[in-house]
């Protein structure tokens, strides 16, 4: 199939890659130079300009928007809008916010355009051993494109979850269950770093067992393994934990709908905490000890 990538970041480019190397006809752009020029060295076309996207399609035009949530896939989006045809079909393959995503299916098919939100998982390695993705939209669009999904994805890696939106909000829920389950495997080696046996235990060595048969191996000990390996005491990071806003979102529609959300909340603030060099709550909570029952508070060197 002929289709255009937008956007070759870390994501982007590995599947525009992916598609070429399955047979398809990629039309790649990205706004610095660098990831241009090492697809094209792969044999995708590309363009330089993406409001020149549209007139190198032939129609129906499929254009895949891979670009950061938020203003920039706003305007990309509206710009290429722009050029395309009644029939064509727009894909946001982002992680944009799900209700972001239903007034763009609105506003995008008022056009007469297909839209189609597509959530996509697998990180840098998806781009070799493929990746899983979610896709919401019209059942029909969602035919037409199936066999770019199903080229990109793991062997029963793709699923048509749904209405507009469904994609994107399968994978922010999926990405709130990434929050917890890094912060329990970061937990959980801190105590071994700093319990009983934290000087005879060899952590790398530790996650490198995890990987293999225990209750808890998968993909993010294997990351841990990895991280460890390469560095035992993670010395060359700092502390701090950035987001993206999928906990937040996710965090919020469990409030609206008045549904438990521990451990993700827990590892979202986490984060925050993460990028405080000294936290004022603690030292409130060190001087009320201190205060109500003499408790022993420990001054600045």
């Amino acid at each position: 199939m002929e289709l255009a990538v937008l956007g070759l970041g870390r994501m982007g480019k590995g599947i525009a890659l992916r598609l070429k190397e399955k047979g398809h006809d990629v039309l790649a752009w990205n706004r610095g130079p660098g990831p241009r020029d090492e697809v094209a060295a792969k044999g995708c076309r590309v363009v330089d300009d993406h409001k020149r996207v549209a007139e190198n399609l032939k129609a129906p035009r499929v254009v895949w928007l891979m670009l950061p949530a938020g203003d920039v896939t706003e305007q990309v989006m509206q710009d290429v809008l722009e050029t395309l045809s009644p029939g064509d079909i727009l894909i946001d393959g982002g992680n944009s916010f799900y209700k972001d995503t239903l007034r763009r299916h609105a506003h995008v098919e008022a056009k007469g355009v297909n839209f189609i939100d597509v959530g996509v998982s697998g990180g840098l390695l998806g781009g070799e051993v493929g990746y899983c993705t979610m896709a919401g939209g019209q059942k029909e669009v969602f035919s037409h494109i199936e066999p770019v999904l199903r080229d990109m994805s793991i062997e029963g890696g793709y699923l048509h979850c749904g209405p507009a939106g469904s994609g994107h909000y399968t994978k922010m829920v999926h990405n709130a269950i990434e929050y917890a389950i890094m912060q329990g495997i970061g937990e959980g080696f801190e105590l071994l770093k700093k319990g009983h046996y934290g000087k005879d235990l060899d952590l790398a060595a530790v996650a490198k067992l995890w990987t293999n048969g225990s209750i808890i191996r998968g993909f993010l000990m294997d990351c841990t393994a990895s991280a460890l390996a390469k560095d035992p005491d993670l010395g060359k990071l700092t502390q701090r934990i950035d987001d993206n806003g999928e906990g937040k979102w996710t965090i919020q529609e469990a409030l609206d709908y008045q549904v438990p959300f521990l451990m993700t909340s827990h590892a979202l603030f986490s984060r925050y905490l993460s990028r405080e060099p000294e936290v004022f709550a603690y030292k409130v909570v060190a001087a009320q000890r201190h205060e109500f029952g003499g408790h022993k508070i420990h001054d600045k060197q």
